[in-house]
């Protein structure tokens, strides 16, 4: 956006700052208190984080770790935000509290979050807001220094805005000129998670009644039909500022809604309307679904019937991450052992100790690591299970022996990691598995020693714990992450009842943010739009989602 104004203003107005919230509040921040504002890095977070789960018995062996990471950090932020009253009415909190076993855990990570930022002097992009605007109401001559410096006001995405971020620009806006520009529209409020509300855009006409309101009532984007279908849509909503909209390009297919029987039907309709398409029609053609579950679940599907996909959320290939981790486990295990170490990590031993299963159990099993005489004395009256322990000793002892291509092997075949990875899954995923062992193998034939294969291991596991895009094929990826993006066809999966709304979405305001959800995924299409839900068959009935009646799909619903 800065570029883009300096060369129409011809490059005269080169003071004028641009940035992000995080990033220009950030700068009134370290100018105030420069010593103690050291924004910590994405990778102490994750550090932190995974510090903090250890710490109240939380770690990969209870599910996905960077899916742990994920649903602690956004249930801090949020209870950090709103507060813990607030937050915990918020669908986004339950759902990320739903990942732990007990709903306390994600305050008690909050408490140890901020005892260590604050013992270490480290701020977040939480901090930056609510720091900036506790200079500006305690700091003498703060909040006077802005006002002077920053007459004119302009927000973007005005809808997207914390209530701590618009305290801030009330009251650098409220007095003097009162140059105060917004530009958002409260249709498109969809980040509650962030502390976002579409109060703002109400609020901000109640503080500054003089306002002029301008309506952008043309929309560029979409065609007739499909802002139709999306305005009936997002009109149920009753909260909401009235406006009318009209499409600049008018005909066009009226939006398709598709009844399935199950997935696998939605999956085979999905992939008859694109498998005839040529590759550069895919590349504007986009999948947009409820969550990052389905995208990987569909994502899977489309590719195994031979879709070419572009997944944009970055998810981690799991199958292989697996294999990853519990070779990584058992090698690191076996180099302590040969060095004698008196204990193991309590989360290497964990993540190995019931692959293959041996019915070991986490009880009595202290913080600081795990030494097989502890466990022969927890285990000393089960004289079957004493001897699982040396089995599992001894192959330890004996990997640590190996070269890395035969302590591979032996793992596999031996010890028996392999038929416990493929134990339950379907065939696809049993190959993954199987392919991800041989790439091991692979690995480990190239390796001198099992420390080196350790480090060169260690580049693959961030390379699939990351994810990867390919750059051709139709793209994939949330209903949130598609906002600002737009596609020839768009396709809608998955729109029941449990999935739009979702299962943690129990107050108006939250079943309204899924409405508001459903509408932007709707308006990213520029010609084309999908909708399909499953109506399941007489043994499992579910129901189409409650925002597709206004599109006349009332009978299925009851």
């Amino acid at each position: 956006m800065r570029g883009r104004f300096l060369k129409s203003t011809g490059g005269r107005f080169s003071l004028v700052t641009f940035g992000t919230f995080h990033a220009v509040f950030y700068s009134f921040v370290r100018s105030a208190s420069p010593k103690d504002s050291r924004l910590i890095t994405p990778e102490q977070r994750r550090a932190l984080l995974t510090h903090l789960l250890s710490e109240v018995k939380i770690d990969s062996r209870c599910g996905d770790l960077t899916s742990l990471i994920d649903a602690a950090a956004l249930a801090i932020s949020l209870l950090r935000i709103r507060g813990s009253d607030s937050a915990m009415e918020n669908s986004s909190y339950r759902l990320a509290a739903s990942h732990f076993p007990d709903p306390d855990i994600p305050d008690k990570i909050r408490k140890g979050y901020e005892a260590w930022m604050a013992d270490h002097g480290y701020i977040d992009f939480d901090d930056i807001a609510l720091r900036c605007e506790s200079l500006c109401r305690t700091r003498v001559g703060f909040l006077e220094s802005l006002r002077s410096q920053y007459r004119y006001i302009l927000v973007d995405e005005f809808q997207d805005i914390s209530p701590t971020q618009y305290r801030i620009l009330r009251m650098m806006a409220e007095t003097g000129e009162r140059n105060f520009f917004v530009v958002g529209d409260d249709d498109q409020a969809i980040y509650s998670f962030r502390g976002a509300s579409p109060e703002s855009c109400r609020q901000f006409l109640t503080d500054f009644p003089d306002a002029k309101r301008i309506l952008l009532h043309v929309n560029y984007r979409c065609s007739q039909p499909i802002l139709e279908a999306a305005d009936l849509v997002i009109r149920e909503n009753r909260n909401r500022f009235e406006k009318k909209t009209a499409a600049h390009r008018l005909g066009g297919n009226k939006p398709s809604i598709l009844s399935c029987s199950s997935e696998a039907e939605e999956v085979r309709l999905i992939a008859g309307i694109l498998r005839c398409r040529p590759l550069e029609a895919l590349k504007n053609s986009a999948v947009i679904l409820r969550n990052r579950i389905l995208v990987n679940r569909f994502g899977e599907a489309l590719s195994a019937a031979g879709i070419p996909v572009r997944q944009d959320t970055h998810a981690p290939d799991r199958d292989r991450m697996e294999v990853l981790q519990l070779v990584d486990s058992y090698f690191t295990c076996a180099l302590l052992m040969k060095e004698s170490s008196p204990r193991l990590p309590r989360s290497h031993f964990y993540r190995m100790m019931n692959m293959p299963e041996r019915y070991l159990t986490r009880a009595g099993i202290p913080a600081e690591g795990v030494s097989f005489p502890l466990l022969e004395d927890i285990y000393r009256d089960r004289p079957a299970m004493v001897h699982t322990i040396h089995i599992l000793q001894q192959d330890l002892i004996t990997l640590s022996r190996l070269k890395p291509l035969l302590a591979i092997r032996y793992l596999r075949l031996s010890i028996g990691i392999e038929p416990s990875l493929c134990d339950g899954k379907d065939e696809r995923r049993k190959a993954k598995i199987l392919a991800a062992l041989d790439e091991m193998e692979s690995l480990g034939a190239k390796a001198g020693s099992l420390r080196e294969f350790l480090r060169v291991a260690a580049q693959n596991f961030t390379q699939y714990s990351s994810g990867s895009e390919q750059s051709d094929g139709v793209r994939l990826c949330t209903m949130h992450a598609a906002k600002g993006l737009e596609f020839s066809t768009v396709i809608l999966p998955d729109l029941g009842e449990g999935v739009i709304p979702c299962r943690q979405a129990s107050s108006q305001e939250d079943i309204e943010e899924e409405r508001r959800l459903l509408y932007v995924a709707m308006t990213r299409a520029r010609e084309e739009l999908f909708l399909l839900y499953v109506r399941g068959g007489r043994n499992n009935p579910q129901r189409p989602s409650r925002f597709l009646r206004p599109l006349g799909v009332d009978a299925e619903y009851l």
